[in-house]
């Protein structure tokens, strides 16, 4: 136990990330596993069934042990050790255990049945109506209604899985961390460009500390395969037999040795069979779907094939342009997958004069920042101001801590961890919440708390951290994910803020910001250079337009590749099937490159093995749909229109940011553009309709 105070035992709103120890986390998820036990069992033998004796407590107790369980859950992301590692290892069982049987106890799903068959049922609100509707269905999908026997075995399969996630991540975290690639030659360094070689000559001199007179102009260079140089790097070096090598390191990844995932990509797949059939479903993608929007698998395969259909013909196009281009460059050999970047790049300079290093000046961190927040303000009537980071809850001085605040009140507070830190960090990008919006009978409201994180490369001597148009719109995205945690005018907590929402439809609020970095306005009010404060020029602007729907065709059939695989995997019967034939036999539908010897992409696949998206991957291009038809509304009233933009801003606001989980998404959808989404508006926005 520690000697110290441990602040994860006083109240909190926000957790403190920054000044708790592992031996704090373990001590506390003693203390409120035991108090969520004793307030279970007070549930049970209380004979209150009513939304405010009843549910109320039962959402709070499953929100007062999970909010020191996201913890370590947090920090697994961001600041991995060894020690952590291990309590999580440890503790998954117990609290998978636990939060099971809650969602499996017989007592309180018939409580549950009672209240949803009441008349008091129908004077609830929305929300607490959804609320306790998709209690009873998490219990149903819980195995609530299997035997004992069948129920022990549910529970064992719920642990497994738990833990065989938590380790397929460590993997893939060790598997590239441990990776390594030397350039000593500047022979082998051709093609890439100043700002990734001061990147490589930095990584460098962090790995070799001892050696001296390292530098960017002579090396030597460290690539590795973290988020932010995997692709610049595929994209830049020009040195064919290097990109190879990389790339067969970067798709095989975690699938050898002591970091193997196959092994548990085959347990993994075979214990969601078996959880789907003790539950009644043909397949675990039936299982799936059937709390999505989507509502069943024959509904994502309507979308990909419609998908598939308007993109495949421009796909095969693009792919025939990227292959003429690079033989009339003297490129004879057959277009392999650790080309295509390479050439894809070659080719939009070409045509459109534009590349991620003539426009990364134009994008300094900072200057995003303030060019996203004044977006913010102009669409929702919301400020954001940065204050200074909580010390106790900041858990790297790279964090930084912002309000959102409207007329002087405080509306939520967001952390953004900006940096890669290859040796600790997780790599992409993400949001999620920190604390949710609680009502208080003292003040009110305990504002919600969010969370931002991105691994772009660090500022450099001399230079801020600059961004590529593809970074930049990924921060888009996340902001969008944190102001629908945010700005949620629902208090239930099983529907505020990012609770409740069906899966496929999380990802519409985040791909909606991002369809503002090709408004104008909007990009040349940060688009200024670094170093002389030269606005973006009109001609770098409209060729950034000209080339945005650049290789979106095979984009397009990239991500549904990707949404067929992870179908396919949680559809048909796997046992005896290798995994890896699977994702080769998909390749080869949807892929124009020959097969490349290794590829093992699947073993590092965390959405689907250690995220929330098995069988869900397709959620992405699902709210996509809905994103555009979005983004659409603003269009139609004239972008340019500050006015009447507001006021669509307002309704965007107070139907698909406001209501959290506490609607069904496609009434909110319905509710704010007044009919459902179509498919139109992002055939168009892909350039692939007229």
């Amino acid at each position: 136990m520690s000697m110290t105070p441990n602040p994860l035992l006083a109240e909190f709103h926000l957790a403190p990330f920054g000044s708790v120890s592992v031996s704090h986390i373990e001590e506390a998820l003693q203390v409120a596993l035991e108090q969520a036990e004793a307030d279970f069992g007070a549930l049970q033998d209380s004979s209150r069934d009513d939304w405010d004796g009843f549910v109320v407590p039962l959402m709070q107790l499953g929100e007062n042990l999970g909010r020191i369980w996201q913890v370590p859950g947090h920090l697994m992301g961001l600041r991995n050790t060894d020690e952590l590692r291990e309590l999580v290892e440890k503790w998954t069982p117990k609290m998978t255990q636990f939060f099971l049987r809650l969602s499996q106890d017989q007592g309180v799903y018939t409580k549950l049945l009672k209240l949803q068959k009441s008349d008091a049922f129908t004077r609830l609100s929305r929300a607490a109506q959804r609320a306790v509707e998709k209690r009873i269905q998490a219990a149903k999908f819980a195995g609530v209604a299997l035997d004992g026997v069948q129920k022990q075995q549910f529970l064992e399969i719920a642990e497994k899985l738990s833990q065989l996630s938590n380790t397929f991540s460590n993997h893939v975290l060790d598997a590239t961390k441990q990776y390594r690639l030397v350039l000593k030659d500047k022979a082998d360094i051709q093609g890439l460009s100043q700002h990734l070689l001061e990147i490589a000559a930095a990584n460098y001199k962090r790995e070799y500390p001892e050696e001296v007179g390292v530098s960017a102009e002579e090396g030597p260079w460290c690539i590795t395969l973290d988020y932010a140089m995997v692709s610049p790097f595929l994209e830049e070096c020009a040195v064919a037999s290097i990109r190879e090598s990389y790339h067969k390191a970067f798709c095989s990844r975690a699938s050898t040795g002591e970091w193997d995932n196959l092994p548990l990509i085959r347990e993994i797949l075979e214990l969601r069979e078996q959880k789907a059939a003790l539950l009644g479903f043909a397949n675990y993608a039936e299982l799936s779907t059937a709390s999505k929007m989507a509502e069943n698998p024959q509904r994502v395969e309507a979308l990909m094939t419609q998908l598939t259909h308007a993109s495949r013909a421009a796909a095969e196009a693009e792919f025939k342009e990227l292959v003429d281009y690079a033989q009339g460059k003297g490129y004879q050999d057959t277009l392999q997958a650790w080309d295509v970047a390479f050439w894809r790049k070659k080719l939009k300079e070409a045509r459109y004069g534009v590349s991620d290093e003539v426009l990364r000046p134009y994008f300094p961190l900072q200057q995003v920042l303030d060019g996203l927040f004044s977006l913010v303000y102009k669409l929702f009537a919301v400020q954001v101001v940065e204050v200074e980071a909580d010390v106790a809850s900041a858990w790297h001085p790279d964090v930084r801590c912002f309000q959102l605040r409207n007329e002087q009140q405080l509306l939520a507070t967001f952390y953004l961890d900006p940096y890669v830190r290859p040796h600790e960090k997780r790599s992409g990008a993400w949001a999620d919440d920190l604390a949710p919006l609680r009502e208080q009978a003292k003040d009110g409201k305990t504002r919600p708390v969010a969370l931002v994180v991105c691994n772009f490369a660090r500022p450099l001597a001399g230079q801020p951290s600059l961004l590529t148009l593809n970074e930049v719109s990924t921060l888009f995205h996340e902001m969008g994910h944190a102001l629908q945690h945010m700005l949620t005018q629902e208090s239930v907590l099983d529907c505020c803020g990012l609770s409740g929402i069906e899966w496929d439809a999380v990802e519409i609020a985040s791909q909606f910001m991002e369809n503002f970095v090709y408004d104008k306005p909007t990009l040349m009010s940060f688009a200024k250079h670094y170093q002389t404060g030269e606005p973006l020029s009109e001609e770098l602007f409209a060729q950034i337009i000209a080339s945005k729907n650049f290789g979106a065709a095979l984009g397009m059939l990239g991500q549904i590749r990707y949404a067929t695989l992870d179908q396919r995997l949680h559809i048909q019967k796997m046992q005896g099937v290798d995994p890896l034939e699977v994702q080769r036999e998909v390749a080869a539908q949807y892929s124009f490159v020959p097969a490349v010897e290794g590829d093992a992409f699947i073993c590092s696949f965390g959405h689907i093995f250690a995220g929330g998206y098995a069988a869900g991957y397709y959620s992405y291009k699902w709210s996509e749909v809905y994103s555009a038809d979005a983004f659409a509304a603003f269009e139609e009233v004239g972008l340019e229109n500050t006015e009447r933009v507001q006021q669509v801003g307002q309704k965007y606001k107070d139907t698909i940011l406001a209501c959290g989980g506490g609607e069904n998404p496609l009434v909110v959808f319905k509710n704010f553009r007044g009919r459902d989404a179509t498919v139109d508006a992002l055939l168009r926005h892909s350039g692939l309709k007229g």
